[in-house]
């Protein structure tokens, strides 16, 4: 069966003609191989019986077409087992039990932030840092659980995965709080500190630069995305402990005592492979000599300690870690931008704004002297960058030279960074100041990571942009000058100018100029390919187990990417949020990989994480406003972009539904569409609606918690006021525009009417349409129709249907007479529903009952007549045929015979004529396709599987053939009516449709073209058709009342008969139900085929001949 969600369900443009997603193809139940109980109804024999979940069927229910998985079953943690209420968790049970731990713990975190955002308690802002959080702790908890898995790769290697995939899940949440989490202009790098007391108006170089970053929106993203890099390392910093690196360690006094040593002629060290000084440029100095090796090992850990931080943006720490290992004059070079650099983002920015007393005098001293040291040599700034870039460069010298001898390049880098990868110590060293100076090709070699990589370049571009807009050498005198003196000053100038990378004369130099990107995208890009090589080792195989491209976001990329290269899907995310390129991200990335799960996952569930993220995501890019709610700003790509974030939303409520977090369903829903949201919640239901007590409890607790959320939610987005019964009335539409799970579908689904009193007025109106259907549906409908009235709308509402009808006609009489009800309660007011409604459902009520008793009484009736035994009235055997005890017989005639006179009194009462003496045109029953036409589902009669509608066979080919046959005959036999018939709609395979013009024909108008389609579903029209049975009907009341009457007259006339001439059979001879035919037959002889009237004069007949065959026995016996 295919169902394409069209406009008049409230979903906007037809999915049918959506690009993105196309037709929304909806199984039938026999097509799929594993039935769930959300989404699919079972063909076992009760029609509401439900299989196990899939997430897989879920996912064709509300999208794209993904191939078939496994269920998946969450499971509950240590004392915790699943309630029968799918509505209401986890509980704790008797004795708990060791179970294993529940696999996806994140999905009840994200959902309590989610709850708490909705309730105010925490803004978007702090969501996203709680998801990190929650996904952060998640990985520490799986990769100390793979520490205890040495023995079992496999399962380790999964766990490590795992714990990697929610490490850059956690660092996308922190991303996108550094995106968009803060919105105030000076957020990552602050105001640079108030302005200094006594100086008037004049600001600093910090100070400037935290305004240009302020107003320059591609400045402050860039700062953003290097303020979220810097924290991820500063996270890693703070996680392993304070760095290795002792007091004093930076003291060279091992390499003292074999210099002296070597002076005084007592080592056996070769003194020409050792400085011969111990000033800090000595050995850049001395090429070709180096450290004592204990010293060395200690230069190396100092300086990668002194790297880290500067990489994770804290100067001001790495300079106090120099000063206490006993190098102070590498703390005053890491100071001279600035105690916490020249560009502190994120925290450090914010550090001067939180001091107090003492702290604070010493922040405003140090303030003066920055201002005092610009205005007296405006040189300052551009000397210390010089100076940095200067080392670096130096450093990096001394590295090729170190590496050239080994053989050692490191692939993968270009070749004055591959030559650069030498000794860690120089390479740390020559990183951490040109990190400090915007040499980029000094940083790269000490990135050993990704990130590493990407906020080298994002760092060098964003304070060589800073610096140029700040004007250089244009706007500081002198600056020329005083980068030349501070190169002389170290020793670094040459006689022609300086003998590194750099020009000496200018800040910033003239290659740094040229070598920068034009613009922040073009800086991403190009940072994200130097960081692709970063993440390369030393064997040329990526860090993760693959190699990684980083694809910006192309419209064609194939699905996700393998399991070992997971972490560049979140690059992927991230590159896309710097860039601020949401719209491909959702529309191509995120979408490709979602519905590529199954493939990649043969045999498995789609990926529960990667559903959860992308939800999530979809949640935040609304809430922060990322992807704006305005109309205004509609267009192609945003209806787009919003379809494919509601498909993925609603991906993730049908992975909740299928794990079994029915509870957590509601406050995803909220933030669906309204076409989805009840789309979603009548699939969801609908697996919930299964017979019995328990069931039924479960589905009023999954109604009242739906109608709590979307209470607290209503005005937000499109959620109206009675969001929660709009979506039970979408449930029962479209159950009873659906052939899955058969008449008994469509009667259970009632219940979800009952548990809304303002829903009163919408199940009387529904209740009675169904009863409708069901009483020309034939055996499987009547049957559907007796539990409906007696086991469905009972439990559902409470009460016995008869006492909740009195007390609605007492509730319209009270409400009636009160003269003070304003006139728009009194509409909504139970009064307002019509007393002949009432009195039709209580007919139907005790119409199904007695056809119900009948059943089970000619059930016990054929056991007896297949003994081939009948009694006289004195219960003795007169053709003994079978054995059957006499009292068998008579225990039958006592329940047979108040059945009769209970059938008899409904014909004599005229039960049935309340569906003819007033409907008129009283209006249109719900959903009527067109004013004044009756459209109504055919299906053969017949059997059918148990819970289903039987199919015409030959596929649809036989439907043509059988509508061409029904045509035929209905042709022709009323003047005015126009007959057409085809395929049913979407939803109902394998059935018929006929229509016809029934308002202002001019042969009999609704009654007549009912009596005309009434002896076609009784067989009696068309030669060669047999039977047929109503699926569906949607047409004026008359037309309908006309044709259920005639219908349900004549099936209830001859039971009655039938039964009559049982009971004679059985040996009774009384006056009961001999007035049957006068009833039925001679008041609506119109409403009799000839077949029926000719079997109902043969009932009455045959009884006639078994009360003379008696009559005659008991005279002999006399």
């Amino acid at each position: 069966m295919a169902w394409v969600l069209s406009p008049d369900q409230g979903d906007g443009p037809s999915l049918g003609d959506n690009p993105l997603f196309g037709s929304i193809h909806v199984p039938s139940p026999g097509s799929v191989a594993g039935l769930n109980p959300a989404w699919s109804p079972s063909s076992s024999a009760h029609p509401c019986t439900r299989g196990p979940p899939s997430s897989a069927v879920g996912l064709r229910r509300l999208g794209d077409a993904v191939p078939a998985q496994a269920p998946f079953s969450a499971r509950a943690g240590p004392g915790m087992a699943p309630t029968p209420d799918a509505t209401q968790g986890l509980v704790p049970t008797a004795h708990a039990d060791p179970l294993p731990p529940e696999p996806h713990p994140e999905v009840a975190d994200f959902a309590r932030v989610l709850l708490e955002v909705m309730q105010g308690g925490v803004d978007a802002g702090e969501a996203l840092t709680l998801y990190a959080g929650i996904c952060e702790e998640r990985a520490r908890q799986l990769t100390e659980l793979a520490g205890s898995q040495l023995a079992r790769a496999r399962k380790r290697g999964a766990l490590l995965r795992a714990a990697s995939d929610l490490a850059g899940e956690a660092a996308t949440w922190r991303l996108l709080w550094h995106l968009h989490g803060v919105a105030e202009p000076d957020f990552p790098a602050g105001t640079g500190g108030g302005f200094v007391p006594g100086a008037g108006q004049a600001k600093t170089a910090r100070q400037r630069a935290a305004d240009l970053v302020a107003l320059d929106p591609e400045l402050n993203r860039a700062a953003r995305a290097v303020a979220w890099l810097e924290g991820l390392a500063a996270a890693a910093l703070d996680g392993e402990g304070p760095p290795a690196v002792g007091s004093g360690d930076g003291v060279w006094r091992e390499t003292r005592r074999r210099i002296e040593s070597g002076r005084l002629g007592i080592t056996s060290v070769d003194a020409s492979q050792t400085v011969t000084e111990l000033d800090p440029d000595a050995p850049t100095r001395q090429a070709g000599r180096r450290l004592d090796p204990d010293n060395a090992a200690d230069e190396e850990r100092l300086n990668r300690a002194l790297w880290r931080l500067v990489r994770a943006g804290r100067v001001a720490e790495a300079a106090a870690l120099a000063r206490g290992a006993g190098c102070p004059w590498r703390a005053a070079a890491l100071s001279g931008g600035g105690p916490r650099g020249p560009l502190p983002l994120g925290p450090p920015a914010f550090d001067d704004l939180e001091a107090e007393g003492p702290e604070l005098e010493s922040v405003e001293r140090a303030a003066r002297q920055a201002l005092a040291a610009e205005v007296e040599d405006g040189a300052r700034r551009g000397a210390w960058r010089g100076a940095c870039g200067a080392l670096a460069s130096a450093a990096s010298a001394a590295v090729v030279d170190g590496d050239a001898a080994a053989g050692s390049p490191r692939p993968g880098l270009p070749a004055a960074a591959a030559a650069a990868a030498g000794p860690a110590a120089a390479r740390y060293e020559a990183a951490t100041f040109g990190a400090l100076s915007a040499n980029l090709p000094a940083v790269l070699p000490a990135c050993a990571s990704w990130e590493d990589g990407l906020w080298a370049g994002l760092r060098c571009w964003l304070d060589a942009a800073v610096d140029f807009q700040l004007g250089g050498a244009a706007e500081d005198a002198g600056a020329g000058a005083g980068v030349d003196a501070a190169l002389r000053a170290l020793g670094l100038a040459g006689p022609g100018g300086a003998a590194t990378d750099f020009e000496a004369g200018e800040w910033p130099p003239a290659q740094l100029r040229d070598s920068l990107a034009p613009s922040f995208g073009e800086a991403v890009a190009r940072a994200a390919e130097r960081a692709s090589a970063c993440a390369v080792g030393k064997d040329g195989d990526d860090e993760d187990g693959s190699e990684v491209a980083v694809t910006l976001c192309a419209p064609g990329r194939p699905g996700p990417p393998p399991p070992a290269a997971a972490a560049a899907r979140f690059r992927e995310v991230q590159l896309a949020l710097i860039l601020d390129r949401v719209g491909p991200l959702v529309v191509h990335q995120l979408r490709g990989w979602v519905l590529a799960a199954g493939e990649a996952r043969a045999g498995a569930p789609a990926d529960p994480g990667l559903l959860r993220f992308a939800a999530h995501l979809a949640l935040a890019l609304w809430a922060l406003g990322v992807v704006g709610l305005d109309a205004a700003d509609s267009g192609a790509a945003f209806a787009q972009t919003h379809d494919v974030l509601h498909r993925l939303l609603q991906f993730y409520v049908a992975y909740l539904i299928d794990a079994g977090h029915g509870a957590l369903v509601p406050a995803y829903a909220c933030h669906l569409r309204a076409g989805l949201r009840r789309l979603t919640l009548a699939v969801f239901w609908d697996g919930l609606t299964r017979p019995g007590a328990e069931a039924v409890a479960a589905c009023r607790s999954a109604y009242l918690a739906a109608d709590a959320a979307f209470s607290r939610w209503q005005g937000r987005g499109d959620v109206a006021a009675g969001e929660a019964a709009a979506a039970a009335l979408a449930l029962v539409a479209r159950a009873r525009r659906s052939t899955a799970g058969g008449p008994g579908a469509r009667a259970d689904a009632l219940r979800w009417l009952a548990f809304d009193r303002a829903l009163r007025h919408d199940l009387v109106a529904q209740a009675l349409a169904v009863a409708r259907e069901l009483a020309l549906g034939g055996g499987a409908g009547a049957r559907a129709g007796a539990a409906l009235f007696g086991a469905v709308l009972p439990a559902a509402l409470g009460a016995p249907l008869e006492d909740w009808v009195e007390g609605l006609r007492d509730e319209a009489a009270r409400e009636a007479e009160d003269e003070t009800m304003d006139t728009e309660v009194l509409e909504e007011s139970t009064s307002n529903i019509a007393q002949r409604q009432l009195n039709e459902l209580a007919m139907w009520s005790a119409y199904f009952e007695l056809d119900a008793l009948f059943e089970e009484w000619q059930a016990a009736y054929l056991d007896v007549r297949g003994a081939g035994t009948r009694v006289d009235n004195e219960g003795e055997d007169v053709d003994a045929g079978g054995g059957v005890p006499p009292a068998v017989c008579r225990g039958l005639v006592e329940q047979g015979l108040p059945l009769l006179g209970a059938l008899t009194l409904f014909l004599r009462d005229g039960c049935l004529d309340v569906l003819v003496d007033s409907a008129g045109d009283e209006g249109a029953a719900s959903g009527v396709p067109a004013p004044g036409e009756a459209a109504v589902v055919l299906a053969p009669g017949g059997v059918a599987p148990a819970g289903a509608f039987p199919a015409f066979p030959g596929g649809e080919a036989g439907v043509r053939r059988a509508g061409e046959l029904l045509l035929a005959g209905l042709h022709g036999k009323l003047p005015g009516l126009a007959w057409a018939a085809g395929p049913a709609p979407e939803g109902m395979p394998g059935m018929l449709s006929v229509a016809v013009e029934v308002e202002g024909s001019e042969g009999g108008g609704s009654r007549g073209a009912a009596a005309l389609l009434g002896l076609a579903l009784k067989g009696g029209l068309v030669r060669g058709m047999d039977a047929l049975t109503v699926v569906n009907i949607e047409a004026p009341e008359a037309f309908v009342g006309a044709l259920c009457h005639s219908t349900c007259l004549p099936r209830l006339a001859l039971r009655a008969a039938a039964l009559r001439e049982a009971l004679c059979f059985l040996g009774h001879a009384g006056e009961e139900g001999r007035e049957v035919v006068t009833l039925a037959a001679f008041h609506h002889p119109e409403a009799f085929s000839a077949a029926e009237a000719a079997e109902l004069l043969a009932f009455e007949r045959g009884a006639a001949v078994l009360e003379m065959q008696q009559r005659e026995r008991r005279m002999q016996a006399l």
